[in-house]
């Protein structure tokens, strides 16, 4: 057997579905990610045709083109009158990433579809969503998210929610347009570990199917990454990737956890065992979890130094009772307070970045509506 054999080659495909999935597929472009395909699918044809992904897909015949009109039931049937266009794309793929913002008509609609597809089709399914900002797109296009989620959660593996609400809370004084790009920051970095760990050969690996296993019935679903520098550069690092108080879960509860070392050749084992005892310090009630390390080492310039922390951690307990409060253990309060006293300003650049990058996750508690009955059913299931 040829090792080298492309069929042997894990497939990773990012689809960007509806509009906001489309602009962080764009985002996404100028990083040339290898081994990753990206695409973008809408029934907007005029939004398809700004794009400047080269794999597009138009949803929908019925409605020509002319989009969803912010109607989940019009993204859905787009979707479903596209289904063999669908299974096409999906072909010969092992691990989708599905980008969509929730609360409009294609991206509400139609996520949930392809997820579907490709659930069925034997693939690992990845969603990654964001949810509208309340106050300034209105509580109905937040009961529409909610919805979305809850059908979307059904037929995926793993999802992230990104709130784009709690972005303006914690960013209120950034301008509108680098706001928006915090939260296609997360997509990116998130999509970035994955690949890493799929594709990167580290001095302790992680593999594919060590992935698969933190990921295929993940359901919730919290990626951090965090950078440290200097002294005691291991547990910034950890804790840069945790303490965010934009997390809603709390990272204790989960079941299963991947965690990436990444660092130049100068750590020492001696870093790598601080930073996991750090981790340990948050799974301190849930010694049981089933963890998966791997460390690699990245070439860096003369007196360069790196030393990043990135976690997966999935299966959070979502019948944990959250409270008005952020879940940020104890011996971090006082490191959260001095750390998010300081500017915001570059908290949302990249992972290879000298600056402290910052991944933000999200549960779906915060759409939790005390009028259930009040939320209208957009959906049908696929027969």
């Amino acid at each position: 057997m040829d090792l080298n054999s492309e069929s042997l080659e894990v497939k990773l495909k990012v689809i960007g579905v509806g509009g906001a999935g489309n602009n962080a597929i764009n985002l996404m472009l100028d990083e040339n990610l290898a081994n990753v395909e990206l695409l973008v699918a809408n029934s907007d044809r005029q939004d398809l045709i700004k794009s400047l992904c080269p794999n597009k897909l138009l949803l929908g015949k019925s409605t020509r083109g002319f989009g969803a009109g912010g109607d989940p039931k019009v993204g859905r049937e787009c979707a479903l009158e596209s289904i063999d266009e669908i299974k096409s794309l999906l072909t010969n793929t092992d691990i989708v990433i599905i980008s969509a913002g929730l609360g409009g008509g294609t991206g509400t609609g139609a996520a949930p579809v392809i997820a579907e597809v490709a659930k069925k089709m034997g693939v690992l399914t990845v969603a990654v969503v964001t949810t509208p900002f309340e106050l300034i797109e209105g509580k109905h296009k937040c009961l529409i998210a909610q919805e979305g989620l809850k059908k979307l959660s059904k037929v995926v593996d793993s999802y992230i929610v990104i709130s784009n609400q709690k972005l303006v809370e914690n960013y209120r004084n950034l301008p509108v347009n680098e706001a928006f790009k915090v939260s296609n920051y997360t997509l990116k970095n998130s999509i970035k570990i994955i690949r890493d760990i799929i594709f990167e050969t580290g001095f302790v690996n992680l593999d594919f199917n060590d992935l698969r296993q933190v990921l295929n019935n993940g359901k919730e679903t919290i990626i951090g990454i965090g950078n440290g520098f200097g002294k005691d550069r291991a547990i910034k690092a950890v804790d840069d990737a945790l303490m965010t108080p934009l997390f809603q879960s709390d990272i204790k509860n989960c079941q299963k956890v991947a965690i990436l070392f990444q660092c130049d050749k100068c750590a020492s084992l001696d870093d790598i065992e601080t930073a996991k005892n750090r981790i340990d310090e948050y799974l301190t009630n849930n010694l049981e979890a089933q963890t998966f390390i791997g460390i690699q080492y990245i070439d860096t310039q003369e007196r360069e130094e790196i030393f990043r922390v990135s976690i997966i951690a999935s299966n959070l307990n979502s019948s944990i009772q959250q409270t008005s409060t952020f879940a940020i253990p104890k011996i971090l309060q006082k490191n959260v307070n001095d750390y998010y006293g300081q500017s915001m300003q570059n908290s949302y650049t990249q992972t290879n970045s000298v600056a402290n990058s910052r991944i933000m996750n999200y549960s779906t508690h915060h759409f939790e509506d005390e009028n259930e009955d009040a939320i209208p059913n957009f959906f049908e299931e696929i027969h």
